[in-house]
């Protein structure tokens, strides 16, 4: 029996059961694997327009014995509506003269983060008096004030609030050239 593809179908937009509401921030991959040279990773290809990846292997390139496959979708902001969430996986195989598929529902439990997380500068490195775009991940339920040594920044609203749920991007202003470490 060989292998001929694995697509997962991805809910993606605005609705309660969406994985995210931007599929095309998704990065996806396949992780590499002891049994496997380089070379012959198989090859990921997502379609951010229907929300699925498909994953094929190189050709003349088969499992080895104890070899497994990791699939990884990164980069991407989850939706922030709690509850579950199905991914559609289909194996397509070739057995003898026949081609068949399997498929299998995996669920995954979305849950926002109950705290601010992942506080990060979105570029690394900034040139003196420029702004600094902050982002971070958190509940839309919050007031997430922005402050730095000298009290709120320039560019914050009176008070240095931002209002309830846009506190993922704020911008502040550097002045040593490279952002402050959160």
């Amino acid at each position: 029996m060989a292998w001929l593809y694995v697509k997962v179908r991805v809910p993606f937009g605005k609705v309660a059961d969406a994985l995210t509401p931007d599929p095309k921030a998704i990065t996806a991959r396949v992780l590499p694997d002891a049994t496997r040279k380089p070379e012959d990773e198989p090859l990921t290809d997502w379609d951010s327009a229907a929300g699925v990846l498909t994953v094929t292997p190189r050709p003349s390139t088969w499992f080895k014995a104890g070899g497994s496959m990791v699939l990884a979708l990164e980069g991407f902001p989850v939706s922030s509506t709690p509850g579950p969430v199905l991914l559609q996986l289909t194996e397509g195989v070739q057995n003898g003269p026949f081609k068949e598929e399997s498929p299998v529902t995996l669920s995954l439990l979305k849950q926002a983060p109950k705290v601010p997380r992942n506080f990060r500068a979105k570029r690394s490195l900034v040139t003196a008096g420029t702004d600094v775009v902050l982002q971070w991940e958190g509940p839309d339920t919050l007031t997430y004030q922005v402050q730095g040594p000298d009290g709120p920044s320039p560019t914050a609203p009176p008070g240095g609030k931002e209002p309830a749920g846009s506190g993922r991007h704020s911008p502040a202003r550097s002045r040593s050239g490279t952002p402050p470490t959160p």
